[in-house]
């Protein structure tokens, strides 16, 4: 997955400069020069945000999906606490196992999303 978007809340992490860092020091990693970021948004500016494409989004919290689902209604909930899922076995959402949890949550909507326009085209 690449990222279109990425949105800090409240400075965590330190913002864009400290993501970039981070990434860039302890894992090697550049982030596309397209991507777009968002530090501390507003309700307006996440509404707003530059989403169109995009195939799956992580917004947390869920006043922010609301906000953002009439123009990406494909999302995963991603962090704590969860108001849409629960798990009766552990579920990682950092590391390896956290990256490979992530992914199998995005392909899975997006499938569920793809049965959903089948259906409502009515194949």
């Amino acid at each position: 997955m690449v990222p279109g978007l990425i949105g800090t809340l409240h400075f965590q992490c330190g913002g864009r400069a400290e993501v970039e860092r981070q990434l860039r020091d302890h894992h090697e990693v550049e982030l596309p020069s397209g991507v777009e970021w968002l530090e501390n948004a507003t309700p307006a500016a996440v509404r707003d945000a530059p989403i169109d494409g995009c195939d799956v989004a992580c917004p947390e919290p869920r006043s922010k999906r609301e906000l953002l689902a009439p123009r990406c209604p494909t999302w995963v909930e991603f962090g704590f606490p969860s108001t849409d899922r629960h798990y009766v076995f552990p579920a990682p959402d950092l590391g390896f196992n956290g990256a490979l949890r992530l992914w199998e949550q995005a392909m899975q909507a997006m499938a569920q999303a793809r049965s959903t326009e089948i259906e409502r085209r009515g194949r």
